[in-house]
């Protein structure tokens, strides 16, 4: 089984299982493939929304990635996380360069943002 490649930066509330840091991942894919900044998630374990801004965050000065906010409610509680996931994760055909249409928020970045 291949790796989980999302990078937690920060969990308020209940630890996530597999299984939902793997739909975390596969929403993170969706939004960026699509442009989104927002969708709802619903599965067995948890019910909630997938935010992002396609801000760029760096983790221990050696994982840069794209920032994401999770907030679920599951059976257990509350839980929010922030993680993020390297640009080249995000694109389902692990490809270098992703076909952004022009609209895409990270189509032409004129000002990247690093926090």
């Amino acid at each position: 089984m291949e790796k989980i490649k999302v990078y937690c930066l920060l969990t308020a509330g209940q630890p996530l299982t597999t299984e939902t840091t793997r739909l975390l991942f596969c929403i993170a894919q969706e939004l960026m493939r699509n442009g989104r900044k927002r969708k709802r998630v619903k599965s067995d374990d948890c019910d909630g929304t997938v935010s992002t801004k396609f801000k760029f965050a760096l983790l221990n000065s050696w994982v840069m990635g794209i920032q994401f906010l999770a907030e679920l409610e599951t059976d257990a509680g509350m839980t929010t996380v922030s993680f993020i996931v390297r640009k080249t994760d995000l694109n389902p055909d692990r490809l270098t360069f992703m076909d952004l249409p022009p609209d895409h928020p990270l189509a032409y970045p004129e000002n990247p943002v690093f926090n």
